[in-house]
């Protein structure tokens, strides 16, 4: 699929503001599944921008604001070819004893801890083991543990915060996209299966039907399979990710991949509000991918 995307986030001040220093992280991966093919990213007050990899590889571009403004507009526009990424085979088991060789690899441990909004402590472990009472297989675990997610929590847009902690959702039982994630991600880790948080956009078509959480950026989850690799999760609509799903950033949990971060001289009171559009794309045949 060619799909186009707007994101613009807008800070409002009730006094103006200075020294404004800011990262981003708004720029669609690149990887098998997934083209970037143009990407623009501007600043109201205007400002230059400087680009470099984080340690999940996720692109990070700062720029700072230094005159007095009472407001700042950041809009980032995307051109993104998608492709549906591999499923394992049907064939193929993933026994909950090959698990144990997760801990020893680098691409799969730090995935496996509880972090700064993420729990795979007790709380998470009871849960994971009403929904998977007897796990055997990696693959169906993390199936069930989706479905249960999905059917456990009430989608609530509005009723948490981006720094609401895995464990507060778990008592509230509802929350939105991002929350799902964290829940499906403690859930698996406190198994021992590798979870990872993913952030991005979802295209869906209006009506009957539509899918949750398009309203702004989306967040879903990657689980690792053992010899196989990483699987795309959706929680939120109980399903495995698939060409409609644009990867902007991965990372522990929502605090490693921010869509906009910053800090700034001025009034703690602001306001912000976020904007996204993902729309269908009629391909370019002269498009060439960026490098």
């Amino acid at each position: 699929m060619r799909l186009s995307v707007l994101h613009r986030t807008v800070y409002t001040y009730r006094q103006p503001v200075t020294d404004s220093v800011n990262e981003a992280r708004l720029r669609p991966l690149d990887h098998p599944f997934q083209d970037c093919l143009t990407f623009d990213l501007r600043t109201d007050p205007p400002s230059t921008f400087s680009a470099y990899p984080d340690f999940y590889r996720n692109t990070v571009h700062v720029f700072e604001v230094a005159t007095p403004h009472r407001a700042l507009t950041v809009e980032s526009r995307s051109l993104v070819e998608t492709r549906p990424p591999p499923l394992p085979p049907d064939n193929q088991d993933f026994p909950f004893e090959q698990l144990k060789k997760s801990a020893w690899d680098l691409a799969c441990y730090e995935f496996l801890q509880s972090t700064e909004l993420v729990s795979c402590g007790i709380a998470a472990w009871r849960l994971a083991v009403d929904l998977v009472p007897k796990p055997s297989d990696v693959q169906e675990a993390a199936f069930a543990l989706m479905r249960g997610t999905y059917r456990t929590f009430e989608y609530c847009p509005h009723s948490t915060q981006v720094h609401t902690h895995m464990d507060e959702v778990l008592r509230l039982r509802r929350g939105v996209c991002q929350d799902f994630a964290h829940v499906l991600i403690g859930l698996s880790r406190s198994l021992g299966i590798p979870a990872r948080y993913v952030s991005g956009y979802l295209f869906t078509q209006p009506g009957p039907g539509a899918l949750r959480g398009t309203e702004a950026s989306h967040a879903w989850c990657e689980v690792h399979l053992p010899g196989w690799g990483w699987l795309g999760l959706d929680p939120t609509n109980n399903q495995v990710v698939d060409e409609r799903y644009i990867r902007v950033a991965l990372g522990r949990d929502y605090h490693d991949v921010p869509p906009t971060r910053g800090t700034y001289r001025g009034p703690e009171s602001r306001e912000m509000k976020v904007e996204v559009e993902v729309r269908s794309a009629a391909p370019d045949r002269n498009q060439k991918p960026m490098g």
